[in-house]
């Protein structure tokens, strides 16, 4: 147990032709643990880029959890890059089971280009989006706030598969249409209330 504080970014990017690597940070603490966090403890005081190749390659993979109640926090969500340079989009799992997982405004983004989308997992007792715009265009997207109840989501969740699951609540979509897109509409799985929704 205890927090973890990094100096600078993380970087698995590929040089040259291939896949970006892997990152996975796992912390168990009462802070929030923070990307690009200034200041405080718990946090990495950079960015995390796991992307592919400079002239080809798909995305690779970034991995954060707090085990302990201090959550997770992500004020910028593009200073996590798993974007490919050819290919499949790579995996975001951002995860914090016993406390918020707060996202702010901005684009956390697995998307392919010219292969399969990636896969984007959001878990936690509770989250908090901003003005965020989830995209994993043709791969899939879990929100699980499976613990403490409602969640809102304030912009868009975009992917071939997205699965909503809120068993305690529910979420409330403050959009008026197409703020959740599943392009494979069969494979939207809702396990909660959901309000105000426009689903495509």
């Amino acid at each position: 147990s205890g927090n973890l504080d990094i100096n600078g970014s993380l970087n698995a990017n590929r040089q040259g032709n291939g896949d970006g690597g892997s990152i996975s940070i796992i912390s168990n603490s009462a802070s929030s643990f923070k990307v690009d966090g200034k200041g405080g403890k718990n946090l990495i005081d950079g960015t995390l880029d796991a992307k592919g190749g400079a002239t080809s390659g798909t995305g690779g993979s970034v991995t954060v959890i707090n085990l302990g109640s201090g959550g997770v926090t992500v004020q910028d969500p593009e200073d996590i890059n798993v974007l490919p340079t050819s290919g499949d989009g790579g995996s975001i799992d951002l995860e914090a089971p016993a406390g918020l997982l707060d996202i702010g405004n901005g684009d956390l983004s697995a998307d392919s280009k010219g292969g399969t989308g990636g896969s984007i997992r959001l878990i936690a007792s509770s989250i908090n989006f901003g003005n965020t715009n989830v995209s994993a265009n043709t791969g899939s997207i879990v929100v699980n706030s499976g613990f403490n109840g409602l969640t809102t989501i304030t912009n868009s969740l975009k992917a071939q598969d997205i699965a909503l699951i809120a068993p305690n609540g529910g979420f409330t979509l403050n959009t008026t249409t197409d703020n959740v897109v599943a392009t494979n509409s069969a494979a939207l799985i809702t396990k909660n209330s959901i309000t105000d929704a426009s689903l495509a």
